[in-house]
């Protein structure tokens, strides 16, 4: 998907919201096939998470 950096994270944060509320966690780790989540706007190092809100 081709969005904008400010779309991509509120796509991001609602992806991570959704699967910290239904797994009850405050946290999320997000993978793209087995790889560190990386975009031309938000790159995640090793340990990095997303948090929920």
């Amino acid at each position: 998907m081709n969005v904008g950096a400010v779309y991509e994270s509120m796509i991001l944060q609602s992806i991570t919201n959704t699967l910290g509320t239904y797994y009850g966690v405050e946290k999320v780790y997000i993978t793209i096939e087995g790889e560190l989540y990386g975009s031309g706007h938000i790159i995640k190092e090793k340990g990095e998470t997303f948090t929920v809100d």
